[in-house]
């Protein structure tokens, strides 16, 4: 029978001559982790793994800070079963080790007080082991005195460069823990089923959650239209979702689209007579406009004329009707556009990974194409112009993406010539799921059929109902919701635009927010209303639901902005690590920055304000204590930032 490890019992700072350390504050430290999440960040803020003296409250710690970091609970439940997963749970103590720490600290706020401890004794441990080397040096007996008391101050400066610094996060690393998509803001049949698909295929909310709303989008494509008293949405949204490879977004997007695809295949099965009786009727009038033009043209009598023409005239008339199509997916802009005419300007580009987006950006005609895809957006007409016919036009035109794609596909989609400029990224509503590979079990929870049948049979119904509408319908909102999405536009939304304010960085999408929960309320108000949305109003409630969806992905595309270098406050960092890691400076002015990277862009001192103050979140560099003011007073100091010292390592 295996033995489980032992923990040690807490000890005070008596340490004899053993190394500085101080186990019951290691242990108040985690157990103050275990019990809030908030203690997490205050602790992780000032120690990092390898502070810990005890080797098992390394592990625990690097454990709990994974967790919060992936947006999992952190208690020690979820704990003990992180450790069991990995095997290191007898290596800790095992679960009842993980009781003794949450006992053993007072109050988890005073989680910090702990840490700065357990970093203090870490700091001391590290001056121990210098004076050892330095001991070593001094005994070696090697080398001139000069050289000697330069490696002991190399040292002692090592020592004092890294004193309460942790590693820093990569500049393209997406910070925090990022919202999940709030799945219970769907409808309710849609809501559950997102939720089912999750938990059997083990993957984040936000794929299934996303879509769910193309999902919803694909049926009011070209169909519907909302108003809100201001100005007309076409109801469709373009969605992207980007997960890593093996992550299941396959298995995900064919359980979500299941129904779309069924629905198409019936719809062509159904307008297979029709298409074929239609056909013949063409090739009948136009064999019977052929003969009679060939009579005219042999008896030239005013009468057999008067006949060609008239046959001529009802087989023009007639036309064939387009197979059913509701879904593309590998396509070009070209094609795309023929497809949306043929289709009366509605379309669903479904697809579980991003090849289209090489296409869009000119990966095979070298141009990038994107006026179809900006127009479809907008509900703007489109003209296909075909050779040897009479042009196809089509006054609104609607297009639905929903589109699961790994990160450096998503990269090239900002990588796109225009596509910032022209609005291409503007209009794209993102997502970043956490990543699920790698924990992963053996267990799963199957969909429920009754679940998968109402969805089924609901998005079916939604499906076929707008799709046998002769005319596009326009949503309203009550005089409530107006007013909601007045002040919404202008009271909540319009400040974060400021260059200063939340989406001042990324204004172009920012501007397009609004739009964009009106979208999302018309696609919730028809999922609770599947055959008679129309002729109700979105209310309030349904309003505030599109919100929080609209919310998720604000958070999203700061996020997603921000990691793909199109944000100018992120571009303006990289130029700053740049710099410093060219030139290893211990310590800097943002004068010294001002006057090293001074461009178009950097045109004065306050533009690096923003740069400055995400590296020093990042952990890169950190203000350098003020100096006393003299009494002369005068011009204060350009501020200063201390550097971190493995400045010249990886950044990504």
């Amino acid at each position: 029978m295996a033995l489980m490890a032992v923990p040690e019992p807490a000890e005070g700072p008596d340490w004899g001559p053993m190394p500085p350390h101080d186990l019951g504050a290691e242990q108040a430290a985690l157990g103050a982790m275990l019990l809030s999440p908030e203690a997490i960040a205050d602790v992780a803020r000032l120690v990092v793994a390898t502070d810990f003296y005890r080797p098992a409250h390394q592990i625990l710690f690097a454990t709990i800070t994974r967790l919060h970091r992936q947006g999992e609970p952190a208690d020690p439940v979820s704990v003990n079963a992180a450790l069991t997963q990995s095997g290191e749970i007898t290596r800790v103590g095992g679960a009842p080790y993980l009781h003794t720490l949450t006992e053993s600290v007072p109050v988890a706020a005073n989680g910090g007080y702990y840490a700065r401890t357990v970093a203090d004794l870490a700091q001391r441990r590290a001056v121990v082991e210098t004076g050892t080397r330095l001991v070593q040096v001094g005994y070696s007996g090697d080398g001139d005195i000069g050289d000697l008391m330069q490696v002991a101050k190399g040292h002692l400066d090592t020592v004092r460069a890294k004193a309460a610094w942790t590693d820093p996060v990569a500049l393209d690393a997406v910070q925090g823990t990022l919202p999940e998509f709030p799945l219970e803001a769907l409808p309710e049949w849609v809501g559950r089923f997102a939720a089912a698909v999750s938990d059997s295929t083990q993957t984040p909310p936000d794929l299934a959650g996303c879509l769910a709303l193309a999902a919803l989008s694909t049926a009011a494509s070209g169909r519907v239209w909302a108003d809100t008293g201001q100005w007309s949405e076409p109801v469709c949204v373009y969605t992207v979702a980007a997960m890593e490879p093996a992550s299941r977004k396959s298995a995900v997007f064919a359980a979500m689209n299941e129904p779309v695809f069924a629905a198409e295949e019936h719809l062509v099965e159904h307008m297979k007579p029709v298409i074929i009786e239609a056909a013949l009727t063409k090739r009948i009038a136009d064999a019977k406009a052929e003969e009679l033009a060939a009579k005219a043209e042999k008896d030239r009598d005013p009468q057999s004329i008067a006949d060609a023409m008239g046959a001529a005239e009802s087989a023009g008339e007639l036309s064939v009707p387009h197979q059913p199509k509701l879904v593309a997916d590998d396509i070009t802009p070209e094609n795309l556009a023929r497809r949306l005419a043929e289709q009366g300007g509605r379309l669903s580009l479904l697809a579980p990974e991003g090849g289209f987006f090489g296409t869009l950006a000119g990966r095979y005609s070298g141009m990038p194409n994107l006026d179809t895809f900006l127009k479809a957006h907008a509900g703007e007409p489109i003209r296909v112009d075909r050779q040897g016919r009479e042009p196809d036009f089509v006054a609104k035109s609607a297009l639905t993406i929903g589109i699961a794609l790994q990160p450096e596909a998503l990269s090239e989609v900002f990588a796109t010539p225009g596509g910032r400029g022209r609005g291409l990224l503007a209009r794209i509503l993102y997502a970043l799921p956490a990543d699920n590979v790698g924990y992963r079990t053996a267990t799963s929870v199957p969909v429920p059929p009754d679940v998968a049948q109402t969805y089924r049979h609901r998005l079916t119904t939604l499906l076929y109902s707008l799709w046998n509408l002769t005319e596009p319908v326009t949503l309203t909102f009550t005089p409530e919701a107006r007013q909601r999405i007045t002040r919404l536009l202008y009271e909540e939304v319009e400040p974060q635009l400021r260059p200063e304010g939340r989406l001042g960085q990324i204004r172009d999408w920012g501007g397009k927010y609004v739009g964009a929960i009106v979208r999302i309320a018309a696609l919730i108000h028809l999922g609770d209303h599947l055959t008679d949305g129309w002729a109700r109003p979105i209310d309030t409630a349904t309003l505030e639901k599109a919100y929080a969806i609209g919310e998720y992905y604000a958070e999203h595309a700061l996020a997603v902005f921000g990691a793909m270098g199109n944000d100018p406050a992120h571009e303006i960092a990289r130029k700053v690590l740049d710099w410093l890691t060219k030139t290893t400076p211990g310590e800097f002015s943002a004068r010294d920055a001002f006057r090293a990277l001074r461009t178009k862009q950097v045109a004065k001192a306050g533009d690096l304000e923003a740069p400055l103050a995400l590296l020093a979140d990042l952990g890169w560099i950190r203000p350098a204590p003020v100096p006393p003011t003299g009494k002369k007073g005068g011009r204060p100091p350009s501020p200063k930032y201390l550097v971190h010292p493995d400045i010249s390592g990886p950044r990504a």
